[in-house]
């Protein structure tokens, strides 16, 4: 009976140690692949070394992204200077499997600082393809500000669904193929505005809804048919992005018994895509410090700059309309 009890003792040991050598290899092939990944990065951004982040890519990525090459030459402006420290770079894998056909990913994510400045990179990338090996490889990268991570990280996006993207539509904004990074506008970002309509810009280019929710003050964004307003806002804004002028800015400060101070903004931008040139009219209040819901976008039109005429008569059409207008076509 001893023996045979130190026997089963034996086993559960040596069963242990095998469960938990697995445990470690598994996570370390995963960490290998993300630390592998953002040491490749961080030195080719350190070397200027365009064919080495290229190479980290699947092929089916590079030929499927919207101008992976110029989505390769914004990146290297946008990161541009001095590498000051990376964070360790952590992911979460997605396996799935159908029919024999067996493809895994991870999602992950890790901070660089560029001449202090702090920078979140998020990446998905492709480990295993069993139908597919031009699918393996890095098939997306998005590198942004952390501080305006409420705007572009795509965890804050939990009704992700984009509209007009060829061929299939993704899962999630991180199986969009290329790489994402603001775009730099041709005007100087002078005050709030000029950043709201940045921020809409760049997320219409990759189909985040959530950066735009997060430009609208919240009333506006809680308020009946504003999801409806969205989602024809994706449909009818077509191409990509090429460039931003400011037209017109304006803005008036009202302060109301008690201390109520209200900050209110018109402005209106003339944006360029390779389909269409569009006019992005806001009426926004960034201060208004009685009720924080009462802060951002509470009226944006966007129209074809060929309709202004029919569509933008004067400021009283947008600001009695709060959400968003396009024309229903």
């Amino acid at each position: 009976m001893f023996k045979k009890l130190k026997a089963g003792i034996a086993l559960l040991i040596v069963g242990s140690m095998l469960f938990s050598s697995s445990c470690m290899i598994n996570f370390s092939y995963f960490y290998d692949h993300d630390q592998k990944l953002a040491n490749s990065l961080v030195d080719a951004l350190k070397q200027k070394d365009k064919n080495s982040v290229r190479k980290l890519f699947s092929q089916n990525a590079i030929s499927d992204a919207k101008d992976f090459e110029g989505q390769l030459d914004d990146l290297f402006e946008y990161v541009s200077g001095e590498i000051n420290s990376v964070t360790e770079p952590h992911s979460s894998e997605s396996a799935s499997a159908h029919y024999g056909h067996v493809v895994r990913k991870l999602y992950g994510t890790f901070r660089i600082s560029i001449n202090n400045t702090t920078y979140t990179v998020d990446y998905c990338k492709c480990i295993k393809d069993t139908d597919d090996r031009k699918n393996v490889g890095v098939v997306s990268l998005r590198v942004y500000p952390s501080k305006d991570a409420d705007f572009y990280d795509p965890e804050n996006d939990s009704e992700y669904k984009p509209n007009g993207f060829p061929i299939v539509h993704p899962d999630t904004i991180l199986d969009v193929p290329g790489i994402f990074t603001p775009q730099a506008p041709e005007v100087i970002l002078e005050n709030e505005e000029d950043s709201l309509v940045k921020r809409v810009i760049d997320a219409l280019g990759i189909w985040n809804k959530c950066g735009i929710r997060n430009a609208f003050a919240y009333s506006v964004m809680k308020s009946d048919g504003y999801e409806e307003q969205l989602s024809s806002l994706f449909d009818y804004f077509e191409g990509t992005y090429q460039s931003l002028v400011r037209r017109e800015y304006s803005e008036e400060e009202t302060i109301l018994h008690g201390n109520v101070v209200i900050l209110e903004t018109r402005a209106v931008y003339e944006v360029k895509t390779d389909k269409e040139d569009y006019l992005f009219i806001l009426y926004s209040t960034p201060k208004y410090n009685a009720d924080p819901k009462m802060r951002g976008i509470q009226s944006l039109r966007v129209i074809r700059a060929a309709d202004e005429a029919l569509y933008f008569p004067d400021w009283s059409v947008v600001e009695e309309n709060p959400g968003i207008f396009v024309p229903q076509e």
